[in-house]
């Protein structure tokens, strides 16, 4: 009978010996000593101030990776203050890289660089400091990314926030990501809010916390990207006595606060209607329109009510001073025809625009015909997109596609468009 118990082993694994021959491995864990050396011509080291010969910004510029005397260098990591994300360049060991980046911002710019050996042993980061210079005035209203033309910003059908790079002449380039998606918003934009210099984003959302539309502003990369990061990134816009509150010395009854977007319907960039260089906004809320002054960056004055029509039978256009007598003006396009009004903004004693004017339907005259809603649900302007001082207009269709219409003055001086042609 065979033994019981435990069981025996294996032949071949009774000894643990092998007379194979030994194979003997070294693992390099020594780092790199040093870290990268950067440089660049554009944007020279800023470590002791701004320097005197300094690129500017939206200007790509070359920095030069280095290894700083370490041998077995072959990768480089870098990334910057703005745009955290890691990138990588490989080389030769020991050699240098050079890479492009195009500062968005005027100011200090940090770009941080650190090294990898074949072993895959990290240096610590250099930070290298470095300053951009920034233009001598504000973008021009409704320029996006600096090139003196007019963009489009738009939303598609899923909310997504699109940019159209204007090139001066009625054409545009292909559409990019404007960095967002804000749908069922109303938008709209024209210059500067966050007193960076840059065209920046208004939005009308609502908020499903607070059970009520907010306005926020979307700080403009530089490059018509609307950021919830670059510069002061997304703010709310403020009014004085949002909400009867007598604890807050706002005293009134119930809807006589000065906040009339939290129900609102859409939003309008007019520019600046009362000459004192702060872009303003119009509000349009069921069938009154409001008149916002800029007081501050983000913060608007006590609102102004433009009465005489229903506001709410029309979409609202601004597209600048069409009749050259230095008042904003606006396009109200009838929802129930499609036709489209030019509406004359007149003077106050003052000799500044007085919104009452915008209401007098004396004021008004139409300028097109056939721009249903059922057609172009979304119609948009910043005044003129091809280079000839008369303001144009744009539309979605419901398939998604634009179109542009570029504005014509007759030998009468009355108003018109063009027949349209295809955008992007």
């Amino acid at each position: 009978m065979g033994a019981t118990g435990a069981l025996a082993p294996h032949p071949a694994a009774a000894s643990p010996v092998s007379d194979a021959p030994s194979t003997a491995f070294s693992v390099d864990r020594v780092r790199p000593d040093k870290p990268p050396v950067v440089s660049s011509e554009e944007f020279p080291d800023g470590d002791n101030g701004w320097p005197e010969n300094t690129g500017n910004a939206r200007t790509p510029g070359t920095f030069t990776l280095g290894a700083n005397g370490v041998d077995d260098v072959v990768t480089y990591v870098w990334y910057t203050d703005s745009e955290p994300q890691l990138r990588q360049v490989s080389v030769p060991a020991g050699s240098e890289a050079a890479i492009t980046y195009t500062p968005l911002n005027k100011g200090l710019s940090r770009l941080y660089a650190y090294s990898i050996d074949a072993a895959g042993n990290h240096s610590d980061t250099m930070t290298y400091r470095f300053y951009a210079n920034g233009a001598t005035a504000p973008d021009a209203p409704g320029d996006l990314n600096g090139d003196g033309n007019k963009d489009i910003w738009s939303l598609d059908s899923d909310g997504n926030l699109l940019t159209y790079a204007g090139r001066g002449d009625g054409s545009f380039s292909p559409p990019t990501s404007g960095g967002q998606t804000l749908a069922d918003a109303s938008i709209a934009y024209r210059g500067d809010w966050g007193q960076d210099g840059y065209v920046d984003l208004v939005t009308l959302e609502y908020s499903p916390t607070q059970l009520r539309k907010e306005l926020w502003v979307y700080s403009n990369s530089g490059l018509g990207v609307a950021s919830t990061t670059a510069n002061v990134g997304k703010q709310p816009v403020t009014v004085k006595c949002p909400f009867p509150d007598e604890d807050s010395g706002c005293f009134g009854g119930p809807g006589s606060g000065n906040d009339h977007w939290h129900d609102a319907d859409a939003i309008v960039a007019p520019g600046d209607v009362n000459g004192d260089d702060k872009h303003d906004l119009l509000v349009q809320e069921g069938s009154r329109l409001w008149v916002y002054y800029r007081v501050g960056s983000t913060r608007v004055g006590v609102p102004v009510l433009v009465e005489g029509i229903d506001w709410d039978d029309y979409t609202i256009l601004a597209p600048g001073d069409i009749d050259g007598d230095g008042l904003a003006d606006l396009w109200l396009r009838d929802k129930a025809t499609g036709n489209v009004l030019g509406v004359r903004g007149g003077a106050g004693a003052d000799g500044k625009l007085d919104p009452a004017t915008w209401g007098d339907p004396a004021n008004q005259v139409t300028i097109a015909e056939g721009f249903t809603t059922a057609a172009h649900p979304a119609l948009g302007t910043v005044g003129d997109f091809d280079g000839d001082a008369v303001a144009d207009l744009w539309g979605r269709a419901p398939d998604g596609t634009m179109t542009l219409w570029s504005g014509r003055v007759a030998d009468d001086q009355s108003f018109g468009f063009a027949e349209g042609r295809p955008i992007g």
